[in-house]
This record gives C-alpha cells, structure tokens and sequence, in this order.
C-alpha cells in the first residue's frame, strides 16, 4: 500500500498536468491541482514512504543564528527493508525530478513560459526529495561503515583478550 501512495500521487499529478496542459482545461486549475498534488506527494515521500520503504528520513533544521543543518535518520537493521519496495522506492526517486526536468526543458525551447513557472516548482519538490535522500543514504552508508570498523576493533580485541 505504501508503494502504491508513493507512485500514486505522482501519476495524479502527472495526469492533472497532461489534462490541463495538452487535453484542455483551465492553466489556473492545473496550476493548483498539479501543486497541491506534487506537494502532498512530497509529503508523504519525505515523512511516509522514504520511512517505511527503506527506512530512511530526512529533515533540514534551522539553527537559533540562522544557519541550517541537513539531519539524517536511518533504520539501523537492514534486513527489514524489502528489496522490491527500496527498488520501487529508488526508481521514483530518480525518475521524478527527471521528468519534470524534461518538461521544463520542453516548455522552455516551446517558449511557453506560463507552463515554465510550474514545471519549475514542481522539479523543485521533486529535486528536494531526491537530494534529502540521496544525502541521507550516503550518511546512512558512512554510519554502516563505522558501525563495521567498530565491530571489527571489538572481535580483535576480544581475540587478544582484552574484552
């Protein structure tokens, strides 16, 4: 259910787009609609699925002086993560921003630039999600990593019987 929410408020919106922008409809609708859907979509890939899917979470907090800081959270047992769901999860992770990228690039050489200020806002929830979660997945392989060296330190030390 979780992959299905993951991918279905992308289709909505993809399919909200299409509709107001090559089948007819109003721009001001489409520009609503497409943004609320793109922006619970967001939602639920930041808090719900990047969670529950590959047990990942990311947030960016901003300090007292004004400064921000990216924080990362991490499911610490791997093995609970299906590997089909962190598949499926991945996929929608890269292709998003992508797609909205290659619309952007296609409004931008069609010169239709009312459709350039939402594609744009659109790849920027898309682009947020991915790099949140591509910094959180390189910060969760530096912890693995750690994680293994400070286990291998304390199998040699019990091995020279100092545990």
């Amino acid at each position: 259910r979780i992959c299905v929410a993951h991918a279905g408020f992308k289709l909505a919106a993809v399919l909200a787009y299409i509709k107001g922008r090559y089948l007819g409809g109003s721009y001001v609708t489409t520009f609503i609609l497409a943004t609320l859907l793109a922006a619970v979509d967001f939602w639920i890939v930041k808090n719900i699925s990047g969670r529950l899917l590959v047990g990942l979470r990311w947030w960016n907090k901003t300090r007292e002086d004004g400064t921000t800081e990216w924080v990362f959270e991490s499911r610490q047992d791997e093995s609970a993560v299906n590997p089909t769901d962190r598949n499926i999860f991945w996929m929608f992770v890269y292709v998003w921003p992508a797609w909205w990228g290659f619309v952007l690039f296609m409004n931008l050489i069609s010169l239709s630039f009312d459709w350039v200020l939402l594609n744009s806002m659109l790849l920027v929830f898309a682009a947020s999600n991915l790099a949140g979660y591509w910094k959180c997945s390189k910060d969760e392989k530096k912890r693995a990593r750690q994680w293994v060296e400070n286990q291998g330190m304390r199998a040699m030390a019990g091995a020279m019987g100092f545990a």
